[in-house]
């Protein structure tokens, strides 16, 4: 039996505390306990001849507008579109809501119903800083020549949003953008919205592509973000670890643009730059929208796990970070304090009986999981599910 000097917290003289096998065997099936949890991985289905019911958010955005025509003119499920709603984000609303009404007629599909959504996020000014990737008007030039009277469009997205829920529970909600729009209706009927499959395109578990630490979509609006996490939505997030994956270089996207549609044709050119600019960079060619549509018609299997996720929405320097845990280790810093799981410790090796997997339980159930993370998708599937949806 090893032995150890302890202090007691309350006393101040040192004791002697044995080491027994029975502590040791609770701490390792706490331990053990965490590291299944940890990493549990839930499938996502395959493709199902089920037709799918889908809302699109959305901000094009040339991958907007790229996985839009994907959704469209896939024909390996049956994809039935309740609605599209823009949303600021690579642009202005005006733009990206013109721009869905020129997809839609790229697509001869102009018998969607469209809403315009919010033109600014929740807390702060609206950035155009898309424009360095997609243009001004979004499709860099095209979505100008394509101009569209939007005036007459319905601009109410909460009820939209309410109402297609309520009629349509267990219909599909993909978000490609900023969540504010979501993040309205969250306020107006919780209820109907729990009951839909809400797939959001955004967050990373390390690193960003808006700052050294913020995903694009999450950074525009994270209180927006933070606001559907609360209302028990639990969405199905895509990171940016998981939606890089579907990386290409100019000879795949060139092969995909000679035997893509007339769609894909006439948005040749803004697919062609965006792609141009993100190599420019010296970054990778990404299509993360387009990966989002995808895993939302499950056109390609993915892994997921239980996470909770809170935004940081403080100063500029992590603004629009998501924080993710994922492991109980996670899980349990991301709830408590320090000085309150140093006390635990401290209670697990002096106090006789002491339930730590009781304790570290407790502290877990104050903030359950708030969302599914897809850690894992088949790249490869996805690819050749992408170029074959825009033939």
């Amino acid at each position: 039996m090893s032995r150890f000097l302890a202090t007691d917290s309350t006393v101040s003289t040192m004791r002697v505390v044995d080491f027994r096998p029975s502590l040791w065997r609770r701490l390792a099936a706490c331990l053990l306990a965490a590291v299944m949890l940890a990493t549990i991985a839930v499938p996502v289905a395959s493709a199902q001849s089920a037709p799918l019911k889908l809302i699109v958010d959305t901000d094009p955005g040339v991958d907007d507008a790229l996985a839009l025509t994907w959704l469209l003119s896939q024909r390996e499920r049956p994809i039935q579109v309740l609605g599209i709603v823009s949303v600021f984000g690579n642009t202005t609303v005006d733009y990206t809501t013109s721009n869905v009404l020129t997809v839609l007629e790229l697509n001869d599909r102009t018998d969607i119903p469209v809403v315009k959504g919010s033109a600014a996020p929740l807390a702060q000014a609206s950035s155009l800083t898309g424009w360095f990737i997609h243009g001004p008007d979004g499709l860099w030039g095209i979505g100008g020549q394509h101009p569209h009277d939007i005036a007459g469009l319905p601009t109410d997205y909460v009820a939209f949003y309410c109402a297609a829920a309520a009629a349509n529970p267990g219909a599909t909600i993909l978000t490609l953008g900023p969540l504010t729009n979501l993040a309205g209706a969250t306020l107006a009927c919780p209820e109907a919205l729990r009951t839909m499959r809400i797939i959001t395109l955004g967050g990373a578990k390390a690193g960003g592509n808006k700052s050294a630490v913020a995903e694009f979509n999450f950074w525009q609006d994270p209180e927006a973000m933070q606001r559907v996490l609360d209302a028990g939505l639990r969405p199905q997030i895509i990171p940016l670890d998981t939606f890089s994956r579907l990386a290409t270089d100019n000879n795949q996207l060139d092969k995909v643009l000679r035997k893509g549609s007339a769609a894909v044709q006439t948005l040749s050119f803004a697919i062609s730059q965006y792609a141009a600019v993100q190599a420019q960079n010296g970054g990778q060619v990404l299509f993360p929208d387009v990966a989002a549509a995808v895993f939302a018609a499950e056109s390609v299997t993915a892994g997921s796990r239980p996470a909770l996720v809170r935004m940081a929405a403080g100063q500029p320097a992590n603004r629009g970070q998501s924080i993710v845990a994922l492991g109980v280790p996670e899980r349990l810093a991301l709830i408590a304090d320090d000085a309150e799981l140093s006390a635990l410790a401290v209670q697990a090796f002096t106090t006789p009986g002491f339930d730590l997997n009781a304790a570290f339980g407790a502290i877990l159930m104050r903030q359950p999981d708030n969302a599914q993370w897809i850690n894992d998708i088949d790249a490869k599937a996805l690819f050749k599910a992408f170029e074959r949806g825009l033939r």
